[in-house]
């Protein structure tokens, strides 16, 4: 029985790849393709490396793709000041979603991971802009005054009435 020794050509790669996943037995395959059962084999095997090498290749280039996503991710898209920082402790609470997407012109994903960061308070940086941010949301809720006494007797003044509107609001029962 003669059986080719020619290169081997796509089509005859492809019938063989099908026939080992059909689990065709190896002498079906030698007598289908006319080679001989090593020379099946051996091709099998090269085919084998070269998927493999494809499939490495494609994986290297994947594996950049996302490695270069999560990179730009952890950097953000934003470049944020203390500013930027600033207003978004104070106002993030009042914004919508998609206002604060437009205020802060980032992903919701980004603008809660950096709010995240900043409340984290680890670094001196965050925990001095949560400090301002506290001092001017009281200020804006009227818990502070918007001016400090310039003296001892205004502040003696100011707590005396505070005081005496304590017992009005007693007296009315708010």
């Amino acid at each position: 029985m003669g059986f080719k020794t020619c290169r081997w050509n796509k089509e005859e790669e492809t019938q063989l790849l099908e026939y080992v996943n059909d689990e065709v037995s190896w002498e079906d395959i030698s007598r289908e393709m006319n080679r001989s059962i090593p020379a099946c084999k051996k091709r099998l095997k090269m085919l084998d490396k070269r998927l493999v090498q494809e499939i490495a290749e494609v994986a290297k280039v994947v594996t950049f793709e996302i490695n270069q996503d999560v990179i730009d991710q952890a950097l953000g898209s934003i470049k944020w000041s203390e500013e930027l920082d600033l207003d978004l402790l104070i106002n993030f609470y009042e914004l919508s979603i998609d206002e604060a997407k437009e205020r802060y012109n980032a992903t919701f994903a980004e603008i809660a991971g950096r709010l995240e960061k900043l409340y984290e308070g680890e670094t001196e940086y965050s925990g001095n802009l949560l400090l301002k941010a506290s001092k001017e949301i009281k200020r804006r809720k009227g818990l502070l005054s918007t001016s400090t006494p310039t003296s001892k007797k205004e502040a003696k003044i100011l707590k005396k009435i505070h005081k005496l509107q304590q017992k009005l609001k007693e007296v009315r029962g708010e």
